[in-house]
């Protein structure tokens, strides 16, 4: 039996302030040249579950500062300046109108851990959302997902915005924890960076990684001698990670009789349009003397495409000899 798969792929990239220039999205397949993508079967650092926020009564009318607070303290503060951002637009291709921009979009380390956190104890995490000095909402993270994953349900194209993140982090909350300050010449600061590497290697997820911490405590009492000194050179690499999927929604207002040979009995069926929005990341992977690497997502960009996908609905009078998918 057929399936849905993608085909008619029409592209439309966001315009985006790129460090450097992109590659385009292709519905055919291309050669890249190393430096443009990911290496193979590394997973994007912003996969995983976004975080979408409406800001459809707030274009072009005010900026927004969201502040993301764990267990009563202030962990991170993002500015939206959505001033800059045009209204929505008059409905197009069959998506309606509407703004919608993702949150902590460059900081998918620190999202994932407030997500996993949240997961499990949702009064950890709370968010409270300002407008010029005034309180407009406050809620808990969790919350924040459910209203996320409300929209990636309905047909939707997020909007670039250049927000500008401040906070501790995860990194200065490890440090805290640890009770050592981080100076990769000295053997704990050596510790300190290997523990960080472990949790994004290994345990970007979880707020407590029981290995990364049982290595961080072997490596703190074997500090004499000190260990040997860095043998790696200072290096900054700079790619495009691949497009990965980040919403597909049917649109069931748009549905085209296909002839279909699928069945004995009717030999058509309804089409449905489907939406997919894409999204990819321009990485920073740093390199430091001790040999401690570390990357960050300096810029990203979505791109869309769509096709007509069969229902079981079956129908007469096909507009087409042939299913388009």
């Amino acid at each position: 039996m057929k399936r849905l798969i993608l085909a008619l792929c029409l592209v439309l990239l966001v315009p985006s302030a790129a460090l450097a220039e992109a590659p385009s999205l292709q519905c055919s397949s291309r050669s890249a040249t190393s430096h443009e993508l990911a290496p193979a079967g590394q997973l994007p650092q912003s996969a995983g579950e976004h975080l979408f926020f409406n800001a459809d009564d707030l274009a072009s009318k005010v900026d927004l500062e969201l502040r993301f607070f764990l267990d009563g303290q202030l962990h991170l503060s993002e500015s939206l300046p959505l001033k800059s951002l045009k209204p929505a637009a008059e409905p197009g291709d069959g998506v309606p109108p509407g703004t919608v921009v993702e949150l902590l979009a460059m900081r998918p380390a620190e999202r994932k851990l407030l997500a996993t956190i949240s997961h499990t104890e949702p009064d950890r995490v709370n968010v409270e959302i300002w407008q010029e000095g005034t309180l407009l909402r406050s809620i808990h993270f969790a919350q924040l997902q459910q209203e996320s994953e409300a929209l990636t349900e309905t047909p939707f194209r997020p909007e670039m915005v250049r927000s500008q993140v401040s906070g501790k982090g995860k990194r200065e909350q490890l440090q805290k924890l640890s009770g050592f300050p981080v100076e990769p010449a000295t053997c704990e600061g050596g510790c300190i960076l290997n523990r960080d590497q472990c949790y994004a290697s290994n345990c970007s997820e979880l707020d407590f990684c029981e290995d990364c911490e049982w290595e961080y405590q072997q490596c703190i009492d074997a500090c004499q001698p000190p260990p040997p000194p860095p043998t790696c050179q200072y290096k900054e690499v700079y790619y495009w990670t691949g497009f990965y999927v980040v919403s597909r929604t049917p649109l069931w207002w748009d549905q085209i009789c296909f002839h279909d040979h699928i069945s004995s009995v009717y030999d058509s069926r309804w089409h449905v349009r489907v939406e997919t929005t894409y999204r990819r990341d321009y990485i920073k992977k740093t390199t430091y003397g001790n040999c401690s690497t570390s990357q960050q997502v300096i810029n990203y960009e979505y791109g869309y495409s769509w096709c007509y996908g069969w229902t079981n609905s079956a129908c007469y009078g096909s507009l087409h000899p042939f299913n388009l998918c």
